[in-house]
């Protein structure tokens, strides 16, 4: 069995983590919104903690600059941000069996036709013209 064939474990040492301090990546913004407004925070900081975490990769409140020293600190006495951890990656099999990406697509698909009320009146007066001869 070759190298690619098996999955690749990553496994990640343990943290420590085991309070109970809510992780925010997952929710949707609706979600945050609520989140927040339930922890004492004002709903506009759910639009500010949105865009630091899934616009710039933020992973500490400490360096969400627009957000208050403050408000920053109650941040992290309730909340977490912990990203995803890979526990197993699976890749799949190219049809020629290269992992170079080759010939990763098994179907080719062919550009498709413009649908617009134009173009189809353009084809079927086309088309008539065709007929007409």
């Amino acid at each position: 069995m070759s190298a690619l064939s098996e999955p690749l474990q990553i496994v990640e040492p343990f943290r420590g983590r085991n309070d109970l301090r809510r992780n925010l990546v997952g929710l949707s913004r609706d979600e945050l919104k609520t989140t927040l407004v339930e922890a004492g925070l004002e709903p506009f900081r759910a639009r500010q903690v949105w865009q630091w975490i899934y616009w710039h990769g933020v992973t500490d409140f400490g360096r969400m600059t627009n957000i208050a020293k403050k408000t920053q600190g109650r941040l992290v006495e309730l909340f977490v941000i912990e990203r995803p951890q890979i526990v197993t990656e699976q890749r799949s099999v190219t049809i020629c069996g290269r992992s170079n990406g080759c010939c990763a697509s098994p179907t080719a698909t062919r550009p498709r036709r413009s649908t617009s009320p134009k173009r189809i009146a353009a084809r079927s007066a086309s088309r008539a013209r065709s007929a007409a001869r």
